[in-house]
């Protein structure tokens, strides 16, 4: 007979397993109903993984990081909004706890190859978005991003993502940077995709840049060109509705012309002073927040934590079935979490491939009106037998 303990090992084993083998979407891991054991069970089928066995291999990489999985208490919630490309786990190194790393992190990317001026400015980003309370994200590469996190405040909090296992450092020349963030008097970890003894690739690098714009409360793009790993996490987060920054091109060379392309499309709000980000980090009140509380206090199921980048609130029944919650107004861009004015909800019951039937769409008289009335639609909802 398993024990809870075993499960959850059986589980971590498992994500673990199928991490190293295939993509979250070749293996259904964005579906409902996804059961990681199963879907290993499944692969392991294929001879050529006859011999791999999950349990000692995971024992083996936690020498080296811990393997974080849905479930935990330091798993990112926000890391749902990559959708089918959400990962079976983390690999983590540092004993500080992610949740509070993570809260006011802010994503400082751009060129390896950048000019005086970008330096100059990652510098001063970075100092005062820390000084400010933010934890300073960014990868460990030359320029821009190794820059930042050098430039963080003396206590300031940082965190690094790696595209490589977390066994060596990447680049190579970056391990006393890399020992420093872990030892750091502001607190600090690393974190990748891949487990130990993964080498880096340009596949690994795009997917820890759109893996980092999830994690990132906001992004800053310093100076970025066309391809570049800066912008594919500054793209991304615009995709996933992060509050996203680009300083205003300082020259002519083309250096900025990812920065450019980005504010004139509209994806990018042009900063100029750090102040700019911080003040979007404010700990204001937001609806989505008063109503994943007021679930809670009714004994319903719902996630995730108040977190005003969530994209949706997911709320379960006890039989398994989902319902979904976003914001009803244009000018919340499917967010269940709204910045500015609240404009009401729209629930709907979560089906495998997308929503069905809308449950209710609420009045936006006031928030407390709405989250009592919605409160008690989906109390009536979730008796349902």
């Amino acid at each position: 007979m398993h024990t809870p303990a075993d499960r959850r090992l059986n589980e971590r084993a498992a994500r673990a397993a199928l991490a190293a083998h295939a993509t979250p979407a070749e293996s259904g891991a964005h579906l409902p109903g996804f059961d990681a054991a199963d879907a290993w069970s499944r692969m392991a089928r294929n001879p050529r993984l006859r011999h791999y066995h999950p349990v000692p291999a995971l024992k083996a990489a936690q020498q080296t990081a811990r393997f974080v999985i849905p479930g935990d208490d330091d798993w990112p919630e926000t890391l749902q909004d990559l959708g089918s490309s959400c990962p079976f786990g983390l690999w983590v190194r540092g004993t500080d706890p992610l949740r509070p790393l993570l809260d006011r992190a802010v994503a400082i990317v751009g060129n390896r190859s950048a000019t005086p001026t970008g330096m100059h400015r990652a510098r001063a980003v970075s100092y005062d978005v820390s000084a400010a309370g933010g934890t300073v994200l960014a990868s460990l590469a030359y320029g821009i991003e190794s820059t930042a996190h050098h430039s963080a405040a003396d206590e300031g909090a940082r965190l690094a993502v790696l595209p490589r296992g977390l066994d060596r450092c990447f680049p190579r020349a970056q391990d006393a940077l890399m020992r420093n963030i872990l030892t750091g008097p502001g607190g600090g970890a690393v974190i990748s995709l891949y487990a130990p003894g993964t080498d880096p690739s340009a596949v690994t690098l795009k997917a820890s840049a759109e893996v980092m714009a999830a994690l990132a409360r906001a992004v800053i793009l310093i100076e970025g060109v066309h391809r570049s790993a800066g912008m594919h996490c500054a793209e991304a987060a615009a995709r996933m509705q992060r509050p996203l920054f680009a300083l205003l091109p300082a020259d002519a060379e083309g250096h900025s012309s990812g920065n450019a392309r980005l504010i004139t499309a509209g994806w990018a709000r042009p900063c100029q002073d750090p102040a700019d980000v911080t003040k979007a980090l404010g700990d204001q009140p937001h609806a989505g927040a008063r109503l994943v509380q007021a679930l809670r206090a009714q004994r319903l199921t719902a996630w995730p934590e108040a977190s005003p980048l969530a994209q949706w609130i997911t709320v379960e029944a006890e039989d398994g079935r989902l319902l979904r919650i976003t914001g009803s107004g244009p000018h919340t861009r499917r967010t269940a979490y709204p910045p500015a004015e609240h404009a009401g909800w729209h629930v709907a019951e979560l089906e495998l491939g997308g929503t069905g039937r809308t449950v209710y769409r609420s009045a936006a008289t006031d928030v407390a009106a709405d989250v009592a009335a919605l409160v008690t639609v989906v109390r009536q909802w979730a008796d349902q037998r």
